[in-house]
């Protein structure tokens, strides 16, 4: 209809962008600015959960401690896990449940909505959701394409506004001979979901740990050939997180197979007022020698929460002989 076609090209200065914003606190996420002068503007944003909890948190309070970043850094709240949660549960027909499956809802309903590695709540939430997902848009589009769409951020858009309509002819699986509509779905995913943790994961719901699914391996080029991955390849270590929490953990929308896809390639805190003793972590080490003791020394405390001196005191820093070449 005309309303996507491109009408102009911007210039740099034109692009969204904030200097010294009155707030003091500039917010991005991969999401859409929020500024009203670039209300206007479309794009192929990520969406806004992780940018909204940032917001949310920052707005608590006006002073903040390093310890206080420590933990909006490694936040692992899921934002819209109680909105589609409450859209989800009066779809879905309890007096169809074994005795089994109404306990793992009780499990799901009681969730705190954090994805936690220890969180059992978390592994119900994103396997029934995958299901959900799955069972809703593969019928219509075919598994190469659900796969290749997958690659996108489109489905969480998608995903979102069909759990609000549980009529959507979406819902309806073209491969019957019946129309179904989002309860029909809403049931057979959660059964299949509890069925597949069942399976992979044993009959005791208290060890549906997230960290059993929600894993980090560090595949390196080499290490994809084998024997090679046992010198090359870091991990799998479980991992808190998902796609849309601050922590952000983020894995395949149409596999069950959630191994980390995306995650950040650093957490770092400055204190301006302080910044020779600032904070920082990588994923794996500062190493990319196999053989260095620094190969994978930062696994176990970025996967933990921790964080090291990030040193910027040439006194001490010339104190550590082995990190500096000496000059001619």
């Amino acid at each position: 209809d005309g309303k996507s076609d491109i009408e102009a090209y911007t210039t740099v200065d034109e692009n969204p962008h904030e200097v010294n914003p009155e707030s003091g606190v500039i917010v991005s996420a991969n999401y859409r600015p929020q500024n009203p002068e670039y209300a206007h503007f479309n794009g192929y944003w990520q969406p806004g959960e992780r940018y909204f909890r940032i917001e949310q948190l920052l707005k608590s309070k006006e002073k903040w401690s390093v310890e206080d970043m420590k933990g909006i850094q490694l936040d692992n709240f899921v934002p819209t896990a109680a909105k589609i949660r409450e859209h989800l549960l009066p779809g879905l027909d309890q007096s169809k449940l074994t005795e089994f499956e109404k306990m793992v809802l009780a499990e799901y309903q009681t969730w705190d909505g954090h994805a936690h590695k220890d969180s059992v709540g978390a592994s119900i939430y994103y396997m029934f959701n995958r299901f959900l997902a799955v069972n809703a848009f593969e019928d219509e589009l075919g598994k190469e394409d659900y796969e290749k769409l997958d690659r996108t951020v489109l489905p969480i858009y998608a995903f979102h506004k069909l759990v609000l309509n549980l009529n959507h002819s979406f819902w309806d699986n073209v491969k019957t001979d019946h129309v179904e509509n989002g309860k029909d779905i809403i049931l057979y995913s959660f059964k299949e979901s509890v069925q597949f943790l069942k399976e992979n994961l044993g009959e005791r719901i208290a060890r549906w740990k997230w960290g059993r699914l929600h894993q980090a391996k560090y595949v390196h080029p080499l290490g994809k050939v084998k024997p090679l991955n046992l010198v090359y390849n870091i991990g799998p270590v479980p991992a808190n997180g998902g796609r849309t929490t601050i922590n952000k953990m983020g894995f395949s929308k149409s596999k069950t197979d959630f191994t980390i896809t995306s995650a950040p390639a650093t957490r770092r805190i400055i204190d301006m007022a302080d910044t020779q003793n600032s904070l920082g972590i990588v994923p794996t080490g500062n190493s990319g020698n196999p053989f260095s003791e620094h190969f994978s020394d930062q696994l176990k405390l970025y996967h933990n929460g921790n964080y090291r001196l990030q040193d910027m005191n040439w006194d001490r820093i010339r104190h550590h002989s082995k990190l500096l070449f000496k000059r001619n």
